[in-house]
This record gives structure tokens, C-alpha cells and sequence, in this order.
């Protein structure tokens, strides 16, 4: 019965709410990009070779952990470690799941990455790819 009494209470026009659910998402974003983006850097730089399926989980794996490293960093300037770990886990991991793979599906599409592992997924890609962004087929 808690629940809804608080929900009652929330304000949509409320601006204090709204800046702070801004920063909010924006730490989110800055974790899950740091996590996804270093993964991605450091196969591309040690030329390591995994399917990239794998690398992509991998990516999304430290992309949460990182988003949930720095949330919980922020929100315990707030409140105790305990429950600031509690919040950054439990206020958005459904969001940074669905954030993660939508972020790694676009740098699959974009940066052509299928096919630079093996010539199969080139055939499936190459259609795609030459109609969004004719310079990395080079058409």
C-alpha cells in the first residue's frame, strides 16, 4: 500500500525530479558506454579473435558493471554503500539490458563487424550495409 501512496505523491512537472532523473540516466549512460566501448577497444587493439556474439555479451556484461560501479560511486554520496549498490542494481537493469543490446546492435550494423571474421557474414551483411553507409562497402 506504501507503493501507491508514493506514486500519488509524484509530480510530473516536478523540475528538481526531472534534473535529477536526467543526471541520473546520464551516469547510467557514461557506465554502460565505458564497459561497452573499452571491450569492444581491446579486442579491436590486442586482435584478438572471439565470435562476435561473444564479444558482444562480454560487452553487455561489463557495460552493466561498470553502469552499476559508477551509479553506486554517485549515489553513495548520498546514502550508505549498502543501499546505494541495492538502488544502482535494482532502479535500472531491465533498462541497461535493453539499452546494451540496442548500442551493440547498431555497432554490429554500423562498423561492419559480422564480416570482418569471416566471408559468410559478409553475404548477409553486404545488402544492409551498402544501403546505410555505402563507404564501408564500398560502393
Amino acid at each position: 500500500m506504501e507503493h501507491i501512496s508514493t506514486v500519488a505523491r509524484l509530480s510530473w512537472t516536478c523540475r528538481h525530479t526531472w534534473q535529477r532523473a536526467s543526471g541520473n540516466t546520464l551516469w547510467c549512460l557514461i557506465g554502460c558506454s565505458i564497459g561497452d566501448w573499452g571491450t569492444i577497444l581491446y579486442f579491436q587493439l590486442t586482435g584478438t579473435v572471439w565470435p562476435t556474439l561473444s564479444i558482444m555479451l562480454l560487452a553487455m556484461v561489463n557495460g552493466i558493471l561498470t553502469s552499476i560501479a559508477l551509479e553506486t560511486i554517485v549515489l553513495a554520496r548520498q546514502m550508505a554503500i549498502g543501499r546505494a549498490l541495492r538502488t544502482a542494481i535494482g532502479m535500472s537493469l531491465i533498462s541497461m539490458l535493453a539499452m546494451e543490446t540496442a548500442m551493440n546492435l547498431v555497432d554490429i550494423v554500423l562498423t561492419a563487424v559480422p564480416y570482418s571474421r569471416c566471408g559468410y557474414c559478409r553475404s548477409c551483411w553486404e545488402p544492409v550495409l551498402s544501403r546505410l553507409c555505402p563507404t564501408i562497402t564500398g560502393d
